[in-house]
């Protein structure tokens, strides 16, 4: 199986997530957003985690890459 993650601030990290996934020889992809890294092909992976961040959806102005998502 695989699973990506979506990470929206520098300073998160899988953490247990990635944990759970080696546990179950899962291979997790990290997508970093914030980087302008993106997640080109959904049908790719069998399980999707999305990641929160101190940004809220209305400030897309100070953070571009939320409307991009």
């Amino acid at each position: 199986m695989k699973a990506a993650i979506l990470i929206h601030a520098a300073f998160e990290k899988p953490g247990a997530i990635q944990s759970w996934c080696e546990a179950r020889d899962i291979k997790l992809a990290e997508i970093h957003s914030y980087k302008g890294e993106k997640l080109k092909d959904v049908d790719a992976f069998d399980i999707l985690f999305v990641m929160g961040g101190p940004q809220s959806p209305r400030e897309y102005v100070q953070y571009p890459y939320l409307s991009l998502e």
